[in-house]
């Protein structure tokens, strides 16, 4: 539930942001969320997904950094959408 509830809160105060998007990552949070997309609950990885969108929104840097070999954000958010397809049928 915590998990959870931080993604949403991160999503929150990051969204269309530049100054909260730039505090989260400069204190390690786009790593954070990155690692809830590998959690098994589908609702967590959702609202994670959500803060990724928050903390990209406009802003160059931390896009860079989501797409870069460390952090490799596209492989989960693919998984998230195959599964949310899924789901729909």
């Amino acid at each position: 539930v915590l998990r959870g509830t931080v993604a949403s809160a991160l999503a929150s105060l990051t969204y269309n942001n530049m100054k909260n998007q730039m505090l989260a990552a400069s204190m390690g949070a786009l790593k954070l969320v990155v690692d809830l997309m590998q959690d098994r609950e589908f609702g967590i990885r959702y609202k994670a997904a959500l803060a990724i969108e928050a903390l990209a929104m406009n802003n160059v840097e931390n896009q860079k950094q989501f797409l870069s070999k460390q952090l490799n954000v596209q492989k989960p958010l693919n998984e998230l959408m195959e599964v949310k397809r899924l789901r729909r049928r």
